[in-house]
């Protein structure tokens, strides 16, 4: 039986009945937040988190360790232009999607032309 902060003793099924709690509380705030509100605190969280990152690198280098600057992400969102092709390819076949549905299959559809030239570029064709 593992013992809590102030020395007693918490069975394990109070435990999972204080973490459940815990995870219905952060749900109903949650539904209680407006989209903006949600974004910004998502933001604020990944801006902590950078600048947590920039203070490690800038600590190590400080202390004489080589260390490299970041890598840039691959994973940002293609331009309108670069969907455009697929997306009138998505609406000649008429399969009724929404609009995010649009967007995500010209996404999956870009991303598949990427890796075969990738892929034929290695080759060598």
């Amino acid at each position: 039986m593992k013992r809590n902060a102030s020395g007693r003793p918490v069975s394990d099924a109070l435990r999972e009945a204080q973490r459940l709690r815990g995870a219905i509380g952060g749900l109903a705030r949650s539904a209680k937040l407006t989209p903006e509100e949600r974004s910004a605190i998502a933001r604020k969280a990944g801006e902590a988190s950078a600048a947590k990152r920039r203070a490690e690198r800038e600590a190590r280098r400080a202390a004489g360790e080589d260390v490299p600057e970041p890598r840039p992400r691959h994973d940002i969102a293609p331009t309108p232009d670069e969907l455009e092709p697929y997306l009138e390819e998505i609406d000649a076949e008429d399969h009724g999607y929404t609009y995010e549905q649009r967007i995500r299959q010209a996404r999956l559809r870009l991303k598949r032309a990427l890796a075969e030239s990738a892929y034929r570029a290695l080759k060598g064709e």
